[in-house]
C-alpha cells in the first residue's frame, strides 16, 4: 500500500503491505514469478517504490501485494486506489462498505484522504496466481461499478447495510418519473443484496427495457424469485407472459398461483383463469368452472364493466340475482349524517374507488338510501339502475318514476345551475323519465355550457363540432377539460392534433391525450393508440 496511507492501515486495518527487503529470499523468489508472469500476460509491470508489483488495466492502476508474514502458501493482495472527490466522498464511499463486502472477494477501505478496493489469495505458486488474478480484477470492477452506481443514482447518503427501504422508495420514485437509469441501478444493487421488494422491479425492467437491454430470461428468472418469496402479483405477469407465448400450461398454473392468494391481481388472474377453462387451454374445457371463475374474479373487481362481467353477460349468465338487491339496513348506514354521504359510499361501491371491491347489491343499498332522502343525484342514478344492463332490474316503468321526481326538482333550478341544465337536457336527449326531444336537450346543453358545467360544455361540445362548428367546439371541449371531463380532454387533443378550431399543436395534442389516457374511461385505448401514433409513448408502455 501505498506510503502516505501506511500507518493509518496499521492501526486501522491490521494489514500491512511491505517493502521489497522486508521480504524473505522465497517471497521475493515468489514476488519475481508474479512480476514475470504479468509481463508474459503483457501488463507491462514494474516495481514501486514501495516494493509492489504495479501495471495497469483499462487505464487503471493496480498494485501487487505479497505480504511477508505468510509462505506457503503466499498471501497475494490486488488493489487499486483512490482520492476523494466531490463526488465520491468520503461519506459516500463509506456508505458504500458493506455492499462490497457483500461480495466477499473483494474489501473497500476508507482511509483519511484516500480509499481502495483489494482483493487477497492464497497461493503456493505463481501459476495459481495467473489463473485467478483476472477473475480478481474483474471482481474489483465490479464493486468499483457498484459504488460507481450509487454516486450516479444520487443515494450515497444512504448505506445499503441499513437503509434498503429509504433505497427502494427513492428507486420506486424514480421508476415512477420514468428516470429509468436510476431506478434500475438502484433496483439491481438491492436484488445484489437480497432485497425481495426489488424482484419485481427488475422483472419488470427487463421485461420493458427500463433502464436495461431487453431480457425475457431476465424477466422470467427475478419474478420466479419474487414468486418464491410470495410476490403473487408477479405470478400474473409471469402467466401473462406464458399465455402470449401460447405455453398455455405454465401459464394456466402461474393465473392459478395468483388466483389463490391475496394481490391486487387476483380478479384479472381469476378471470383469465375462467377464459381458459373455457377454451380448453391449459385444462379441460368445462364452462361450468368458467362461470365460478368468472363470479370470483367480478368479487374481486374494482372496475364495473370488468372482463369477467363482460365474459358473463356474454354467456347469459346471471352476476347477481335480483334477490340480492335489498335495503340498507341501520349497520351500513351507521354514522352517517347526510343523504350525500350516504349517496357518495354507493358510487364508491359501484365504481370500484376507495379500496373497496365493485358491489351492485351494496352500491345500490346505498342509492336507494340517498334516495328516500329526496337527495337529487340518487333519482337520477336509481332511474339508471333500473335500466342499466349491468343490473338485473331492466324495469322502465321503475326508472321512469325515479327520472321524473329529478327532472321535477332540476327543472325548478335551471335559470341558474349549470348541472341542472345537463340533467334536464340528458333526461331529454335520450327520454328518460320525459319523451325524447333532441331540440329541447340540445337548449339545455348550451344553458349549461354558458354556466360552465363541465358535463353540458362537452355535449354542447359534440353538438358543435357535428354541426362543424369548430371554434366553438373548441372553447366548450377546452373548459369542459380544463375541469376534468375525461372524453373532452380527449376531443381537445383531436382538435390541437388536427388544427381544427384552433392552431395546430402537437405538444398541446400531446399534452391531452396524455391526461386522458391516465384515467380510465371509454376513450382511455384511443388515447394511448394516439400517444403512440405521435411517438410519445413506445409499444410497451
Amino acid at each position: 500500500m501505498k506510503k502516505f496511507s501506511l500507518s493509518i492501515l496499521f492501526s486501522l486495518l491490521s494489514f500491512i503491505s511491505f517493502a521489497a527487503n522486508e521480504l524473505n529470499e522465497k517471497q521475493s523468489a515468489f514476488r519475481r514469478e508474479l512480476f514475470n508472469t504479468l509481463g508474459i500476460e503483457g501488463f507491462n509491470p514494474d516495481i514501486d517504490t514501495d516494493g509492489d508489483i504495479k501495471f495497469t488495466y483499462d487505464d487503471d492502476t493496480y498494485y501487487v501485494s505479497v505480504d511477508s508474514r505468510w509462505t506457503e502458501p503466499f498471501l497475494v493482495t490486488l488493489y487499486n486506489q483512490f482520492l476523494y472527490n466531490d463526488e465520491f466522498t468520503e461519506a459516500v464511499v463509506t456508505n458504500c462498505i458493506s455492499l462490497v463486502g457483500q461480495h466477499k472477494t473483494v474489501k473497500l477501505y476508507c482511509l483519511k484522504k484516500s480509499y481502495f478496493y483489494e482483493s487477497e489469495l492464497f497461493c503456493t505458486n505463481a501459476n495459481t496466481f495467473r489463473r485467478t488474478f483476472k477473475l480478481m480484477l474483474g471482481q474489483i470492477k465490479n464493486a468499483r461499478a457498484e459504488v460507481a452506481n450509487i454516486v450516479k443514482s444520487g443515494i450515497g447518503d444512504l448505506n445499503i447495510a441499513t437503509d434498503k427501504v429509504q433505497m427502494f422508495e427513492r428507486a420506486k420514485a424514480f421508476y415512477k418519473e420514468e428516470d429509468y437509469s436510476k431506478s434500475f441501478a438502484v433496483f439491481n444493487l438491492l436484488a445484489n443484496v437480497g432485497y425481495a421488494p426489488s424482484y419485481r422491479y427488475m422483472g419488470e425492467s427487463y421485461e420493458r427495457g427500463a433502464g436495461v437491454a431487453l431480457s425475457k430470461e431476465k424477466m422470467i428468472q427475478y419474478y420466479e424469485k419474487a414468486i418464491s418469496e410470495g410476490d403473487n402479483w408477479c405470478a400474473y405477469k409471469l402467466a401473462s407472459y406464458y399465455y402470449a407465448e401460447k405455453d398455455y400450461e405454465k401459464a394456466y398454473n402461474m393465473f392459478l398461483k395468483c388466483a389463490t392468494n391475496e394481490n391486487e391481481n387476483k380478479s384479472n388472474a381469476l378471470y383469465m383463469l375462467g377464459t381458459m377453462q373455457e377454451q380448453g387451454h391449459g385444462t379441460t374445457k368445462n364452462i361450468t368452472q368458467a362461470i365460478q371463475s368468472y363470479k370470483k374474479s367480478v368479487q374481486y373487481s374494482t372496475k364495473l364493466d370488468c372482463d369477467a362481467r363482460l365474459a358473463l353477460m356474454r354467456l347469459e349468465e346471471p352476476v347477481e340475482s335480483k334477490t340480492e338487491f335489498v335495503d340498507a339496513n341501520k349497520t351500513m348506514l351507521m354514522g352517517m349524517t347526510s343523504a350525500r354521504e350516504i349517496y357518495n359510499i354507493g358510487y364508491e361501491y359501484e365504481n370500484g374507488l376507495n379500496k373497496r371491491f365493485v358491489s351492485l347489491p351494496k352500491a345500490y343499498a346505498y342509492y336507494k338510501a340517498a334516495a328516500d332522502r329526496g337527495y337529487t343525484n340518487a333519482f337520477v342514478k336509481m332511474g339508471e339502475i333500473f335500466i342499466s344492463k349491468y343490473y338485473p332490474f331492466k324495469d322502465k316503468v321503475k326508472s321512469d318514476k325515479y327520472y321524473q321526481k329529478a327532472f321535477k326538482i332540476y327543472s325548478q333550478k335551471i335559470d341558474n345551475d349549470g348541472e341542472a341544465c345537463y340533467e334536464v337536457g340528458n333526461m331529454y336527449k335520450n327520454g328518460l323519465g320525459v319523451g325524447q326531444d333532441t331540440e329541447k336537450a340540445n337548449e339545455f346543453f348550451k344553458r349549461g355550457a354558458l354556466m360552465n358545467d363541465k358535463n353540458a360544455s362537452y355535449e354542447y361540445g359534440m353538438i358543435c363540432k357535428v354541426n362543424l362548428e369548430y371554434p366553438e367546439a373548441f372553447t366548450y371541449f377546452k373548459q369542459s377539460a380544463e375541469k376534468g371531463q375525461i372524453v373532452s380532454m380527449f376531443e381537445l387533443a383531436k382538435l390541437y392534433e388536427e388544427g381544427l378550431g384552433t392552431e395546430m399543436n402537437r405538444s398541446k395534442a400531446i399534452e391531452w391525450y396524455r391526461k386522458s389516457a391516465e384515467c380510465e374511461s371509454s376513450v382511455s385505448e384511443e388515447a394511448r393508440k394516439s400517444l403512440k401514433r405521435l411517438g410519445a409513448i413506445d409499444e410497451k408502455d
